[in-house]
């Protein structure tokens, strides 16, 4: 059982007119153990019911994650967005992190709270998230 002290704050951008570099940038300062996952066309993700896109895996330490996104909603969170992470690993980690979104219309980071998750062990990737956001 390991558990991972840094706190992992997971970035979903949705592109929108304003650019967010700077904001990106002044976020990353302030929060070292970041992943960025930008989402160009979210809308058109919406409207054209793609059911999920998935980030590239990234690392954290000695682990692998991937961040998984619904933009219609997985299961019956139908309507929503549901964002997941899910550990590429199959060992046990305890895990706290953070998702912020940055919305098309406002430039504002829109946080969730702050969420602790066991990701226990297992032959599949195990992913834990918001399903309703």
């Amino acid at each position: 059982s390991l558990q991972v002290n840094n706190h992992l704050h997971l970035v979903t951008t949705m592109s929108r007119p304003i650019p967010i570099e700077e904001m990106v940038e002044t976020f990353k300062r302030n929060h070292k153990t970041s992943h960025l996952f930008k989402i160009d066309n979210f809308s058109l993700l919406k409207k054209h019911q793609i059911q999920r896109v998935e980030s590239s895996v990234f690392n954290l330490g000695v682990h692998k994650w991937k961040i998984i996104v619904y933009p219609n909603g997985n299961n019956n969170a139908n309507g929503y967005v549901s964002i997941f992470l899910e550990n590429q690993h199959s060992v046990h980690v305890e895990l706290e992190y953070q998702v912020y979104v940055v919305s098309q219309l406002m430039p504002q980071w829109h946080p969730k709270k702050n969420v602790k998750w066991n990701f226990g062990t297992s032959s599949t990737p195990i992913r834990k998230g918001f399903s309703k956001l």
